[in-house]
């Protein structure tokens, strides 16, 4: 399944499969069709696990201690009973968005469980 993923996407798919959270969908994002973003929906279930990851991921971005400047957010989708990963997208290229979810989903891949969030 991992060879279906597009290449964009698929470090964070795999870093957050590694710390036990479901993925169903994923987009590396797209110019001309779809959405101009890459994003991962994630099993319902999963989103305190999920809201974790966000937090600690914006907070290195806060603290600089990323390369990307970019925060990701979390979309509930009920309907779906999914909820949505993604980049806040204002004022960023799609490479640029890209990019954050590459390096997102290496910054995940290192970790051994969900970050505990020291506030």
């Amino acid at each position: 399944m991992i060879d279906r993923l597009d290449p964009k996407i698929r470090d964070l798919v795999m870093g957050l499969q590694r710390i036990g959270i479901r993925t169903e969908l994923s987009c590396q994002g797209h110019f001309k069709r779809g959405f101009p973003y890459p994003w991962v929906d994630s099993d319902l279930r999963d989103w305190p696990k999920l809201f974790k990851v966000v937090a600690w991921y914006n907070l290195q971005v806060h603290d600089r201690r990323t390369r990307s400047k970019v925060v990701w957010v979390i979309m509930p989708r009920p309907f779906f009973k999914l909820v949505r990963l993604m980049p806040d997208v204002r004022n960023f290229s799609l490479r640029e968005l890209q990019r954050s979810a590459v390096e997102f989903g290496r910054m995940l891949r290192k970790l051994r469980g969900v970050p505990e969030l020291k506030w």
